[in-house]
């Protein structure tokens, strides 16, 4: 399962990298995520282990994912294999476009079985995803536009 969005933010790729990897925000825009722990992995740099917490169906977890892929201001990607579940990974990639920056959110899922597969889209569908993955990036894109107008970084 595989779903992505993208959005245009009217600020420079560096700005947008910088919100990107200060993950003591994620909760505003992370799907799911709700804490970081700010002692595990951070700052981000490859290989860092990190420790988050998800509400998932009503339900508390800790992930650990790690910094598979980190290419300062043009891509991050995080990484978790669950032997109960899969591999999830969440990648952002990052473009400069007519003064400002595209950025491309991706978030995929690869199931050890079948079965897991179904048990997972009988519980939440397809769409609830794709909508949770479009929120965020719009999530993101306001905050770091936000806080360039507060610093008049914009136009």
């Amino acid at each position: 399962m595989r779903y992505q969005s993208e959005v245009f933010i009217a600020g420079p790729p560096d700005v947008v990298w910088g919100e990107l990897v200060d993950l003591r925000h994620a909760p505003e825009y992370v799907p799911l995520v709700t804490a970081v722990d700010p002692d595990a992995g951070l700052p981000l740099r490859s290989g860092s282990r990190l420790h988050l917490t998800v509400d998932y169906l009503s339900h508390r977890l800790d992930i650990f994912p790690v910094a598979e892929v980190f290419e300062p201001e043009s891509r991050l990607m995080l990484r978790e294999e669950r032997p109960s579940l899969g591999v999830v990974e969440l990648e952002w990639s990052l473009a400069s476009q007519s003064g400002g920056t595209r950025l491309t959110m991706m978030a995929s899922i690869a199931f050890h079985s079948l079965l897991t597969q179904l048990a997972a889209r009988s519980l939440v569908s397809d769409q609830v995803i794709q909508d949770e993955v479009d929120a965020s990036l719009a999530r993101f894109k306001a905050r770091v536009e936000e806080r360039m107008d507060r610093q008049g970084g914009r136009g």
